[in-house]
């Protein structure tokens, strides 16, 4: 659904008053967002070998899951189930999984991002010095 001329002109003043008011957070919130797309490329592509061994454990652990709801209510159906469902989803995640990528931390490129100093914490940190300002000044 297309914006009408009125829409679009509020829409450019809200913009303009942002940029007057607050040109970090405007030139912050108009930047392109493309560290996680480079990180993941860095990383290296997905392995066939990965695909197929992920998947076939994927398919082994759907078939026990299905052999174990077939036995009928049992303390051996539930821990077949259970163990068909882990194997389902860990194949599932090794297929998912790239190679070589255990040198590096999931939390690794989040420290990088708090050490620069830019980021959601600042936008957060500015959010509450501005509402303490508005505040103070009633």
């Amino acid at each position: 659904m297309a914006l009408t001329e009125y829409e679009k002109k509020i829409l450019e003043q809200m913009e303009a008053s942002l940029r007057e008011e607050d040109p970090a957070l405007a030139s912050q919130m108009s930047a392109p967002v493309s560290e996680e797309p480079e990180s993941k490329a860095a990383e290296g592509p997905r392995a066939p070998r990965r695909i197929a061994l992920g998947l076939t454990g994927a398919v082994l652990g759907m078939i026990v899951l299905v052999a174990a709801v077939s036995l009928g209510y049992s303390v051996v159906s539930i821990l077949l189930g259970v163990v068909g469902f882990a194997v389902t989803v860990a194949g599932v995640l090794y297929a998912l999984s790239r190679p070589g990528g255990k040198g590096r931390s999931a939390d690794e490129p989040r420290s990088e991002k708090k050490s620069k100093g830019g980021g959601w914490d600042s936008f957060i940190q500015d959010q509450e010095r501005r509402w303490d300002n508005r505040k103070d000044d009633d």
